[in-house]
């Protein structure tokens, strides 16, 4: 590849980008702020995604809906029966007060294509977090551990967040039994049905997964989800009747990761759900964590979560 100076520097000041990116990610997250998350990082496009283990959201008022307007109306809901039992709560910032988490970045890797339009990154993200159980109002914490898969793009002079896929590894409340040792079936070969490919069967576990945050234990706003055992939940959408309020719609249903717990067993194959970008020319189906999804100008039809032009 041979590109001029002033590619390199735009590729490499790229780079330099999406770690900032990442990290004003965590902040926003670790605070429960969705939308300021929304409004300032993610390019305004119907082919933007939000992966989990309990499916994908694709475009703009999907990926809204499940990550603003549904998590902070339930965390509302959460806090106004908290302060019920904790008057002293009252003026306080209703998310923060709910929940918090801190997921932090590790090993990254990040690859901006060789025509300086997208980029891709993974990274590992170990993460711990705090909540309050309803209706007994009672502090818990969890810790996860997961892999963050995520495509940016460059539109307008500025790089965006145009896609993310959460794979929870490993998630379990603390002082609650030995995570490992309860999760150990005596499995010594294999990995999940579809190891492999995306998919597979498990829970989403406990924790902080993403923009659907629930309380570890508890009924919240539900992210990550808490799937049937077999994966049955994992196709589970809002609109479907088996659906407990837990989740959120979904254009791709899941299940499209399995996080360890005692079905599948601790000694389970390590899943290629998301894998560490490589080199390469174009965002395409062969370079994305959201293949078909890879239009950044591609209009957003509804007007029903118009992006605010504040910024």
């Amino acid at each position: 590849m041979s590109q001029s100076l002033h590619d390199r520097i735009h590729r490499a000041l790229g780079a330099q980008e999406i770690e900032n990116i990442k990290t004003r990610h965590a902040y926003l997250h670790a605070k429960s702020h969705s939308f300021e998350e929304w409004d300032q990082l993610w390019v305004y496009s119907d082919d933007v995604t939000w992966a989990h283990s309990f499916g994908r959201m694709v475009g703009w008022d999907e990926m809204f809906y499940g990550s603003v307007e549904k998590y902070d109306r339930d965390m509302l809901s959460l806090y106004n029966t908290m302060v019920k039992k904790n008057p002293h709560i009252i003026g306080k910032d209703f998310l923060a007060a709910c929940l918090g988490g801190l997921h932090s970045l590790a090993s990254g890797v990040i690859e901006v294509a060789e025509d300086g339009m997208s980029a891709r990154s993974f990274f590992l993200t170990p993460g711990t977090l705090c909540a309050c159980n309803m209706p007994s109002c009672k502090r818990d914490g969890a810790m996860c551990w997961e892999r963050y898969g995520s495509d940016f793009v460059y539109k307008d002079g500025k790089w965006w967040y145009f896609h993310e896929h959460v794979c929870p590894d490993i998630n379990f409340t603390y002082d609650t039994g030995n995570w490992a040792h309860d999760s150990f079936s005596g499995r010594t070969g294999g990995g999940p049905p579809g190891a492999g490919a995306p998919g597979g069967e498990g829970t989403g576990g406990p924790g902080k997964g993403g923009p659907l945050k629930a309380a570890p234990g508890g009924p919240g706003a539900g992210g990550p989800p808490k799937m049937a055992a077999g994966g049955e939940g994992g196709g589970k959408t809002e609109d479907d009747p088996r659906n407990d309020g837990r989740y959120p719609h979904c254009t791709d249903p899941g299940p499209l990761h399995a996080t360890i717990d005692k079905k599948m067993g601790i000694t389970q194959c390590v899943q290629s759900s998301i894998s560490w970008p490589l080199p390469y020319k174009t965002l395409d189906d062969g370079n994305s964590y959201a293949p078909g999804r890879n239009d950044p100008d591609k209009p957003v039809k509804s007007t029903f979560y118009r992006k605010p032009r504040w910024r």
